[in-house]
């Protein structure tokens, strides 16, 4: 988990670089007077309404990459909810996670895995890019960032056939390639 935190975030400047260059192309680069305009050097009540805005967005985001991931699982395997997700946090990672309990195809794994970073990270990305606002800009690249550890793995699948099935890693970030048909 440590190490798919020191590597994600290169996985992620694949999205990031592009994502933010679009923005810039199309709106300029926002000075630091724009995007804090009463910058005065000092921590007064709307800088820090404004932290306490972006702790709780992060905040929202990191448990709704989760829960996109649960249901994500959820909907391609057409199970219940409680017995296809196991949700934690890796403590010593500070990673929380979701797991997904059953066995699934290399393609539904792909799915769950890849949906988090494009309905938190990059479509608000795109949608600041078309009204052009920062803040969106910001949320969205952050996420792109905390979907980081799932480009990863999906990088890592490629080439995998998608009709294969995969086993959720109970502990690392990942999963395992079954070769063959589990027995009943």
């Amino acid at each position: 988990m440590i190490a798919a935190n020191l590597w994600s975030p290169l996985f992620a400047l694949i999205l990031m670089i592009p994502l933010a260059g679009l923005y810039i192309a199309v709106w300029g680069a926002p000075s630091l007077q724009a995007v804090f305009p009463d910058v005065r050097g000092e921590l007064y009540e709307d800088e820090i309404r404004f932290l306490i805005l972006v702790i709780l967005a992060l905040i929202f985001g990191i448990g709704a990459h989760e829960l996109i991931h649960a249901i994500a699982w959820t909907l391609v395997t057409g199970s219940p909810f409680a017995s296809v997700v196991k949700f934690g946090i890796d403590w010593k990672a500070l990673a929380p996670y979701a797991l997904c309990k059953e066995l699934v195809t290399v393609r539904a794994y792909r799915v769950g895995i890849a949906m988090p970073g494009i309905m938190l990270g990059v479509l608000p990305s795109l949608a600041a890019v078309a009204i052009g606002n920062f803040w969106v800009l910001v949320f969205g690249l952050l996420m792109v960032l905390g979907a980081g550890g799932d480009m990863m793995v999906l990088y890592k699948l490629r080439g995998v056939d998608a009709a294969k099935l995969v086993e959720d890693h109970p502990s690392r970030v990942g999963c395992f390639v079954i070769e063959s048909a589990p027995d009943n």
